[in-house]
């Protein structure tokens, strides 16, 4: 079991709001720590139709990851219908608030749970009371209405020693934007990608563009996209081959007649591995049957084989990298011409081999007598 106090907050905007306040301001609770995995939800009923658009929760040390919002599933945290990852904090020191970001609908009359993720150890606050106020319908149920999770929210059960926790709610009544379509990819390669959307959302001030990921809830990156440039593509950079991402559109609104719509549906993104190079150089002059020293370099670590004429040279086959450089000792067994060559094998698996070859000729020896 774990205990806990959070407060929950969602600011007031220039359009029409409903709040609701459970056991808020805090005042004389004390905070429980959660260990990693552990999370904690608060149920709450809907007082209208209406749009959730940031959570502010009370920390007494850590911070939260991201808190999501869910449907209600037999008196317990049921299907995710948003989960936020942005959110500041404020003060910087601890205890501080942590203010997450996003929007989802909800209809009136029906049951939600917001829950609060951790993947460290997070102090946060409870209380075995309930006090609330606010607008009319909005409301906590009778009863024991905080959940725990000890599996990172695969399964729930009602926490028994917890009444509620401290929350204050505020629901914007606007009128929400219609959801944007999953984007599209354009371009992916091993250190960035483009996405697009196919169409526009009608009445919609900008855009908000975010890749997660890849468990899909970490934000990576989120970009702001003029109204007029989401069928153009939006470039991420700075990202690891081989990896998988997530991306989603949010359409946002004016602020006063129109609310963010819900974030679209998540597309996943797989970047490709990245390229690895490898250069060699033999002598200028090498003679027959006597040993030359063939380097090869390449800017990561890894292993080399050295090849002559398509066959390996003994005593050169995976060569380790030291630094940036393998050597190999090579004894040619032919007078004339020769193609040398190796292939680089990166020992980071998200990196392609790369090979490259030499043309040498093979002088015969010079014998004195």
């Amino acid at each position: 079991m774990f205990f806990l106090f959070v407060d929950i907050f969602f600011p007031t905007q220039a359009f029409a709001a409903d709040t609701l306040s459970i056991n808020f301001p805090r005042s004389g609770m004390q905070g429980y720590g959660l260990n990693s995995g552990y999370w904690g939800a608060q149920k709450f009923t809907a007082g209208s139709n209406s749009t959730l658009t940031s959570i502010e929760v009370s920390v007494a040390y850590g911070s939260l990851s991201a808190v999501s919002i869910r449907a209600d599933n037999s008196n317990l945290p049921g299907t995710v219908l948003s989960t936020w990852t942005t959110n500041s904090t404020s003060p910087a020191t601890t205890p501080n608030v942590q203010t997450f970001t996003g929007s989802v609908s909800v209809t009136s009359g029906s049951s939600y749970w917001i829950t609060f993720h951790t993947s460290a150890s997070t102090g946060i606050y409870w209380t075995s009371s309930t006090s609330q106020s606010g607008s009319s319908g909005w409301s906590v149920p009778a009863g024991r209405t905080g959940a725990y999770s000890s599996n990172s929210g695969t399964t729930w059960a009602i926490d028994m020693a917890i009444q509620s926790f401290s929350l204050r709610i505020t629901a914007n009544t606007g009128t929400q934007l219609t959801t944007p379509n999953a984007p599209v990819v354009n371009a992916s390669g091993a250190f960035g990608v483009g996405v697009s959307e196919t169409s526009t959302t009608a009445n919609a001030s900008s855009y908000l563009v975010k890749l997660y990921g890849s468990n899909g809830v970490t934000l990576v990156d989120s970009i702001t996209v003029a109204s007029g440039n989401i069928t153009s593509v939006t470039n991420f950079s700075g990202l690891n081959p081989n990896t998988n991402y997530y991306a989603s559109v949010t359409a946002i609104g004016d602020g006063s007649s129109y609310l963010n719509s819900n974030e679209s549906s998540k597309t996943l993104i797989t970047t490709p591995k990245g390229d690895s190079t490898v250069t060699i150089s033999a002598p200028s002059g090498i003679t027959f049957r006597q040993a030359a020293t063939i380097s090869a370099v390449t800017s990561r670590s890894g292993l080399i084989t050295f090849y002559a004429r398509n066959k390996r040279i003994p005593g050169c086959i995976k060569v380790k990298v030291l630094t940036t450089t393998a050597s190999c000792s090579w004894l040619p067994a032919v007078r004339g011409g020769y193609l040398i060559s190796v292939v680089f094998t990166p020992t980071d698996t998200n990196y392609l081999e790369a090979n490259t070859s030499l043309g040498v000729s093979i002088k015969g020896r010079i014998n004195n007598r």
